[in-house]
């Protein structure tokens, strides 16, 4: 499900944001690490802004949200 839910990363930050989240997984390690690219360049999301960490920390919350098929709740709540 990584594609799918990489596109819809891509989708929601599209327009919001000059960067996407990516989420890339490692089988053999059962490993996932959360990437912030910019295109030109490519950082973990650890290393990020407090900006980018909250927009990807939201979008990835968002986009699971949207590619469940679990009930889905009416309401997101931020505390910043």
């Amino acid at each position: 499900m990584l594609p799918q839910i990489n596109d819809e990363l891509s989708k929601i930050l599209k327009g919001v944001v000059g960067f996407t989240v990516e989420l890339e997984a490692d089988l053999e390690s059962n490993s996932m690490d959360i990437f912030i690219n910019y295109g030109d360049s490519k950082r973990i999301v650890e290393l990020g802004s407090g900006m980018e960490k909250m927009m990807a920390s939201l979008a990835i919350r968002v986009a699971l949200i949207n590619v469940s098929s679990l009930p889905k709740t009416s309401m997101l709540m931020i505390d910043e």
